[in-house]
């Protein structure tokens, strides 16, 4: 007997133990950017809605993936996205979506996430950044202090 698999249920199947594979939705049509596609699949689980967001590289076979979850309690709406390990944890008032603070990964969200120029990092901050990320992510906390300016010879993305 064959088994006609989806291009999405078999990368889900691939990341594996970091999400479960049951119960995900298409949530926009892959998409393709510099050669890698790119998967965006949701899902509900209780009070959760979860949204994976697969990268996949065909040549050579590469694989990444961002978890993301949202959830709220009386007060507040909660976002974490993780892809083997938690990179940012961060919550905001239910009546105030602009108005967030970070439990962890204040650092990490900064460097990779941020357009706004007077909230992301610089590029000195940014070499700093990628020196120092494996301890740097793991730091906890809101409005943490700026990042010492460093100037380094790696190519900033």
């Amino acid at each position: 007997m064959i088994s006609c698999q989806s291009k999405e249920e078999e990368l889900v199947e691939r990341i594996q133990p970091y999400v479960d594979k049951d119960g995900w939705e298409e949530l926009f049509p892959m998409s393709s950017m510099d050669d890698m596609n790119h998967y965006q699949l949701t899902k509900q689980d209780g009070d959760t809605t979860k949204t994976l967001h697969i990268f996949h590289h065909p040549k050579p076979d590469t694989l990444l993936f961002e978890l993301h979850r949202f959830y709220e309690d009386s007060t507040h709406r909660y976002h974490i996205v993780s892809e083997e390990d938690t990179l940012f944890f961060r919550r905001a008032p239910l009546e105030d979506d602009g108005n967030f603070e970070f439990i962890m990964g204040e650092y990490y969200h900064k460097n990779s996430r941020s357009l706004d120029p007077g909230y992301a990092l610089t590029d000195g901050q940014k070499c700093y950044y990628k020196m120092h990320a494996d301890s740097l992510r793991k730091i906890r906390g809101n409005n943490l202090p700026a990042l010492p300016e460093i100037h380094c010879d790696i190519k900033i993305k």
